[in-house]
């Protein structure tokens, strides 16, 4: 009794461990590869089966197949399944993997005996693609959630345990540009999604490649820094905005980081972040450009040192249209604090000789900085006809000043109302 008993088993451990036979004569002869799929799920599904490496890689044989059918069919471009493609493409990768751990699993003395490394490794190889694909795929159709899962996948496939660490390196260093590409469509994802935390990480990998679409590095950085506001990390925050004025000469962010500054009211934080942009980007002028902003705005000004920055900014770039704008307003800004000082002087009686003494100071001392004011102005106009915002009420002050007044006549319609 004890001797059928064991046969029993032992023969029914035998018709599980042989859907490997049966699955491979179901793919050889018939083509029936969903037959196939099936006697192999069954298989794995009882416990009697002993065979893993064997039978997941006729599980992974027969989904890859039904996964090409749907793949021909796209590459003709005729109407196929895509979730069928995206399923099928689930399950052969994921039934090669787990033949390669089955294959690399000790046996009952400890040893390591390899027998389909290399044919699995070559199928996971062939796919490691098409993921990024199935990504499209699901984002063409509006399902966001199932796009980034996809897009995640296709990042870390070259992490899948049957690739040597040398290989996955090597794999992401030739595919840069696309995994990079899907990077960023994981942190576009993401931040559409509000998980912030995720963007920051794929923004980064997205950023790794120096020929990114430059939109698309602009929009990395966007999400980046939104993200980093919106987790309510500001230093974060403020270093992202100046890698991004470095890497992009931005107005926008630009824009952004000098305002993050200004209202921290921090001179000297706001000055050291400025020279360290200029050291780290000395050819830029938005570097300086930033310089001179933060030195005319931030009390106590320093209206020459600013004047020195946007001299740096425009000699890079005479049109540098913002740069020219704020040169002329950096002295007109200049002589009027020192008025409202009375650095002058001015006297302030009302006899021929106070008179006298008030137009020579005038003259002599303050017209000159509407004077130096004068041809940024102009150029800022000519730069910008339409945008007299920029430079309609500083060339008004500076022709009423220097009494030139049908120059300031006709700018004056210019000057903003309120």
């Amino acid at each position: 009794m004890l001797s059928l008993a064991l046969m029993v088993v032992a023969g029914s451990g035998f018709a599980q461990n042989s859907a490997h036979f049966k699955a491979q004569a179901l793919m050889r002869d018939k083509k029936d590869y969903a037959q196939a799929a099936e006697v192999c799920e069954q298989a794995i599904a009882n416990p009697k089966t002993t065979k893993f490496a064997e039978i997941y890689r006729d599980m992974g044989l027969a989904y890859a197949s039904l996964f090409n059918n749907e793949l021909a069919k796209a590459a003709r471009e005729l109407p196929f399944d895509t979730i069928a493609f995206c399923n099928y493409l689930d399950k052969a990768v994921d039934a090669f993997t787990n033949s390669h751990l089955a294959d690399i699993k000790p046996d009952a003395k400890g040893r390591v005996k390899p027998e389909f490394e290399m044919m699995n490794k070559m199928n996971l190889n062939q796919m490691l693609n098409y993921f990024n694909y199935a990504g499209v795929f699901k984002a063409q159709g509006g399902k966001n959630e199932e796009s980034l899962k996809y897009f995640e996948k296709y990042i870390n496939m070259p992490k899948n345990p049957i690739f040597s660490q040398h290989e996955t390196d090597s794999i992401y260093k030739v595919g840069l540009h696309e995994y990079s590409q899907a990077a960023f469509n994981v942190s576009l994802l993401n931040y559409n999604l509000k998980n912030y935390e995720a963007v920051i990480s794929s923004a980064d990998l997205a950023l790794k490649d120096a020929e990114l679409d430059k939109q698309n590095v602009h929009d990395a950085y966007v999400m980046k820094s939104n993200s980093f506001l919106m987790l309510k990390d500001t230093v974060s925050y403020a270093k992202t905005l100046r890698d991004a004025v470095a890497a992009t000469a931005g107005e926008g962010f630009m824009s952004d980081l000098i305002t993050y500054y200004m209202r921290r009211q921090n001179r000297a934080e706001a000055i050291q972040m400025a020279d360290e942009l200029i050291k780290q980007k000395g050819s830029n002028k938005t570097s300086y450009y930033i310089k001179g902003c933060l030195e005319m705005n931030m009390t106590p000004y320093n209206y020459t040192s600013a004047r020195e920055a946007f001299a740096k900014a425009i000699e890079l770039d005479p049109d540098y249209l913002e740069a020219n704008t704020n040169m002329g307003v950096c002295w007109i800004q200049d002589v009027q604090d020192k008025i409202n000082a009375n650095y002058f002087h001015l006297p302030r009686g009302n006899d021929n000789a106070s008179a006298t003494k008030y137009n020579n100071i005038v003259n002599t001392q303050i017209n000159p900085y509407y004077k130096n004011a004068l041809p940024y102005l102009e150029k800022a106009r000519q730069l910008a006809p339409e945008k007299p915002e920029l430079w309609a009420q500083g060339l008004y002050l500076c022709y009423t000043n220097l009494k030139e007044t049908a120059k300031a006549n006709e700018v004056k319609p210019f000057v903003p109302k309120n």
